[in-house]
């Protein structure tokens, strides 16, 4: 038998200095809680009572990602953040504030700074304004209109018996599920937008009696796939404003090329492979901002981003190497989404897990 490859389960990763730089820079970060988006949010919500649900979260939505920071990591040739750090972790009070307002405000059973695994930063100034939306979501919350519906065994056997523990449900959005790159970055988001106009027209307001339902549905899609839009032109403005300052004309290029890039998608299909992935990072990071269920997923990746590497070796614009620094920049930029649990979820789920699967 004669073995013409061998393999070795350990070895020193050969990385670029651009990824030895993120690598360092980003798994170095203490993790840390992000009011902004908890806040931005609530001060929406406050002071839109009168829309439809579907609506009312479509504007929420847009209305965060228009006015929470958004910055771009040294040496990066991605965009895109979740919170005001890397690694820290927005809050999400629609869903239960209970929790946060128990363990961040009196830290019981513990503060998130002073947990024995899983701590996460929490600043002084930040308390008073989680407090704020924690009260002002009592009542309102995911959890609260489940208390209300679900059986009382249920309850029971959750809050009391403690032998099932749906918390994670309750906390936050379902997840578990991977959207359809292949078609995005293949259609755009702009195509949604066209789609959802064009229904808009179709719709029977004289007999059908889920018109109104349609129409809301429409608009909100509408809008969530415009705040996306938008969202990625933050990018390319910050990534020009960046440049303009930039002394090193290789990573003034670089930064041009972003702003270029993040102009094009995801309004329109990803030209190449480096598109490809900015597209998904976009588009993976708002699904992050607007729901902290776990496994938002990827997908059978290797599958639908073979056709763009495969064009790019073939034109002669991308290289293996090229696309391999990309691909792990990728993977350090979407390792920056972080999520926090209550102590009891922490407790079961210890090491900070977001389940984002990747095939």
């Amino acid at each position: 038998m004669v073995v013409k490859d061998s393999y070795q389960l350990s070895t020193e990763p050969v990385r670029t200095k651009r990824i030895n730089m993120l690598h360092k820079y980003i798994t170095t970060s203490k993790y840390g809680i992000c009011v902004e988006r908890a806040r931005l949010l609530t001060e929406y919500y406050k002071k839109h009572i009168d829309q439809t649900p579907i609506i009312r979260r479509a504007h929420a939505i847009d209305y965060v990602l228009q006015n929470m920071s958004i910055y771009i990591l040294p040496g990066s040739l991605f965009a895109g953040n979740q919170a005001s750090h890397p690694r820290w972790a927005p809050l999400f009070p629609e869903f239960d504030a209970e929790w946060m307002n128990s363990e961040m405000i009196y830290g019981n059973p513990y503060f998130p700074d002073k947990r024995p695994e899983d701590q996460y930063i929490l600043r002084e100034e930040d308390k008073p304004v989680i407090q704020e939306f924690c009260n002002w979501w009592r009542g309102k919350t995911v959890t609260d209109i489940l208390c209300t519906r679900l059986p009382q065994e249920a309850i029971h056997t959750h809050f009391n018996i403690k032998a099932a523990d749906i918390g994670a449900y309750f906390q936050g959005g379902d997840g578990h599920f991977a959207p359809d790159h292949p078609w995005l970055i293949k259609n755009g988001v702009q195509t949604i937008i066209d789609e959802c106009e064009e229904n808009l027209k179709k719709i029977d307001y004289k007999n059908d009696p889920e018109c109104i339902k349609k129409k809301d549905f429409y608009e909100a899609a509408i809008t969530s796939a415009n705040a996306i839009i938008k969202f990625a032109a933050r990018y390319a403005d910050l990534a020009e404003k960046i440049a303009a300052k930039e002394k090193d004309e290789t990573r003034k290029a670089e930064l041009l090329d972003m702003a270029d890039i993040c102009r094009n998608v995801p309004r329109n299909p990803a030209r190449n492979f480096k598109e490809a992935l900015q597209f998904i990072i976009l588009t993976h990071i708002c699904i992050q901002i607007e729901d902290n269920g776990a496994g938002i997923s990827f997908g059978r990746y290797d599958q639908f981003m073979q056709p763009y590497y495969e064009a790019g070796i073939a034109d002669g614009t991308l290289t293996r190497e090229l696309a391999t620094e990309l691909t792990e920049n990728f993977f350090l930029q979407i390792y920056t989404c972080n999520k926090v649990r209550s102590w009891v979820d922490t407790d079961f789920f210890r090491g900070v897990p977001m389940f984002q699967n990747l095939t």
